[in-house]
């Protein structure tokens, strides 16, 4: 596997475990910038300010909120799918010749990016700051269960195992999506939705 497909795996895992999620898909690109080989952008539906201001970090992560856990699981999810979906498809990548992967082609070329996806692009292509996929993870661990190895460990299995859970069975739909962005770089918001329902 090429490093443009590792990278549009990479990048397609992100994207389909956010849309899996609920999440409102947006731009996502392989074109690299000077800290990111790619970026994977949606939208996610904040939680209340009420909600998260009920949240003692001190308590079992079992006592907060289901909306502020589920949330916190998400993001841990989404971030965790990258790399999950390179050890888990990364032997597949490259499969195009279906119909479907032949339509997907046709919708990304039909579905260019809007003028907000370009500047959204362009501005997490030159994010020099942000957090790497192991940062977030860690920080997301961190909010979640302190200073905890055995429950933060227990945690970050459970989210690693079902991101795979969920990668493994809709792979034709990341491998798919990968196999586009792969040859086309970028894909709009719009494209990337309409490339995971097609299937």
């Amino acid at each position: 596997m090429n490093d443009q497909l590792r990278i549009a795996l990479h990048e397609a895992g992100h994207t389909f475990i956010a849309w899996r999620f609920g999440q409102t898909s947006g731009p996502v690109t392989v074109v690299p910038g000077p800290r990111w080989a790619g970026t994977a952008h949606h939208d996610r539906q904040p939680v209340p300010q009420a909600v998260l201001a009920a949240v003692n970090v001190e308590m079992p992560y079992l006592s907060w909120p289901a909306a502020v856990r589920h949330d916190v699981d998400v993001q841990a999810l989404i971030t965790a799918a990258g790399h999950v979906a390179e050890e888990t498809l990364g032997h597949r990548i490259g499969r195009r010749g279906d119909p479907l992967a032949i339509r997907a082609a046709e919708l990304a070329a039909a579905r260019p990016l809007t003028e907000p996806e370009e500047r959204r692009i362009l501005a997490g292509r030159e994010d020099t700051t942000g957090q790497t996929d192991d940062e977030r993870l860690a920080a997301l661990m961190l909010l979640a269960h302190g200073h905890d190895p055995v429950t933060g460990s227990a945690w970050l299995n459970y989210i690693t195992a079902t991101a795979r859970t969920c990668i493994t069975r809709d792979a034709d739909r990341v491998l798919r999506l990968a196999a586009v962005l792969a040859d086309h770089g970028t894909l709009s918001g719009q494209a990337v939705t309409e490339i995971l329902e097609a299937a």
